[in-house]
């Protein structure tokens, strides 16, 4: 078992945010000096926001950590990611939406004597979708107008594969798996339009549902391209109850590999209840 001391600070401002954590870890079954303590993750990000009046955006992720241990691995890394994204419209009905993203990492103040080092890395993704859509009228209550919209979505991702044996390895982050895969997504939406008789109309989309699956173009999944088949949906009957769910399906074996369901009741004095089931 272990218990977790977190501080953390943030500070926003328009589309930028500054984060500063300190995290302590203790064991308490073993007196374990081995643990890396984060002392501390600083974080520095710029949402993504369009270059004037062009079709182009950028978006920023930096990431500085100072890894401790008392007598095991340390150092400290600085992790940079800018994004260069565009978005287009053929034909006013299709978008697509191509996004390349830089990776650098730095590391120094290694332990074990190690020499500073750094590596940077290309990720290239493109997105096109298109929606259909039909609005409907209800003649009953309060609800005005029922839309339904259908969302065709294809995305290809493609990572290189870069020796990174030589980097120190302190978590996920400094291990990148290559990637060339092109997945496929169909999403519908249920969206009610509630009319009042003095006020503004009101929105809220009754059903979120989407089904997703990817195709492994890389070597290694030669023999198992179909990855799994995911199926999320979140179903929002009234405004304070809210039913979600996420499971994926092995689609060579036919098992299940998750299963999530969640239930949440709220109140409009932010007062909650929520249950949760998950399975893997």
């Amino acid at each position: 078992a272990e218990v977790e001391s977190i501080f953390s600070l943030s500070k926003s401002w328009g589309k930028y945010s500054l984060v500063g954590q300190m995290k302590y870890i203790k064991d308490l079954e073993s007196d374990d000096s081995t643990t890396l303590q984060l002392l501390p993750r600083i974080t520095f990000d710029a949402a993504r926001q369009r270059i004037g009046d062009s079709d182009f955006y950028y978006a920023l992720k930096t990431e500085y950590t100072n890894f401790w241990s008392q007598d095991g691995p340390g150092g400290e890394r600085m992790i940079v990611r800018p994004t260069l994204a565009a978005s287009f419209n053929l034909w006013d009905a299709i978008n697509l939406a191509p996004e390349i993203t830089y990776r650098e990492r730095y590391y120094w103040d290694l332990s074990d004597d190690q020499d500073s080092d750094s590596q940077g890395m290309v990720a290239f993704t493109t997105r096109a979708t298109t929606r259909v859509q039909k609005t409907y009228s209800q003649p009953f209550g309060l609800l005005g107008k029922l839309r339904h919209s259908i969302e065709p979505e294809l995305i290809y991702t493609y990572i290189p594969e870069i020796d990174q044996t030589d980097l120190p390895y302190f978590d996920e982050l400094d291990r990148v798996d290559n990637a060339n895969i092109l997945a496929y997504a169909l999403t519908q939406r249920l969206t009610v339009r509630f009319d009042h008789v003095d006020d503004e109309p009101t929105y809220r989309e009754l059903l979120y549902w989407r089904l997703s699956q990817a195709y492994d173009l890389t070597d290694e999944f030669r023999d198992r391209r179909f990855q799994d088949l995911r199926l999320q949906m979140v179903l929002l009957p009234t405004e304070w109850l809210t039913l979600q769910s996420d499971t994926s399906l092995d689609v060579h074996s036919g098992d299940w590999t998750r299963v999530t369901a969640a239930g949440k009741i709220a109140d409009q004095q932010e007062n909650s209840v929520r249950l949760l089931y998950s399975y893997e």
